[in-house]
C-alpha cells in the first residue's frame, strides 16, 4: 500500500522531472492563438492535422470552425474523443456564438464532428 510519504515523494520526483529549460505546454508557439478542447465523435487524427468543426443537428450540418490544427488528441471512451484545437481569440468566439445559436433542442452534451481537410 502506497503511503502518504511516498506517495508525496513519488510528486516530487514527477515536478523535477518535468522541470526543464523549456516549458512545453502543448501551445502553439505563437502570441494570440490559444488551444479550444472540443469533445467530438471518435475520429482518427494526430496533431498537425487540419480539421472543420461540424454541429450536426437532425442531419443537417451546420460549419462551426474551419479549417483548425490539431494540437492534442485523447481517446476518451468508444463515445466521444477530446481534441485540443489551435485557435484565435476571434475563432473562440466564434466557437461560442455558434454554439449558442444552435436550435433549442440541440443536446449539447452530444459531441460535435470532425472533417479533415
Amino acid at each position: 500500500m502506497l503511503t502518504t510519504r511516498t506517495f508525496w515523494l513519488a510528486v516530487g520526483i514527477l515536478l523535477l522531472a518535468s522541470c526543464g529549460s523549456e516549458r512545453d505546454t502543448g501551445m502553439p508557439h505563437f502570441q494570440g492563438m490559444a488551444r479550444l478542447l472540443v469533445d467530438v465523435e471518435p475520429i482518427s487524427v494526430v496533431p498537425g492535422d487540419h480539421v472543420d468543426v461540424v454541429m450536426v443537428d437532425k442531419g443537417q450540418e451546420i460549419t462551426v470552425l474551419q479549417d483548425m490544427e490539431v494540437l492534442t488528441h485523447d481517446r476518451r471512451n468508444n463515445l466521444f474523443d477530446s481534441v485540443g484545437l489551435a485557435v484565435t481569440e476571434e475563432d473562440s468566439d466564434k466557437f461560442m456564438q455558434e454554439m449558442m445559436q444552435a436550435p433549442k433542442d440541440y443536446d449539447m452534451f452530444k459531441p460535435l464532428q470532425l472533417r479533415k481537410l
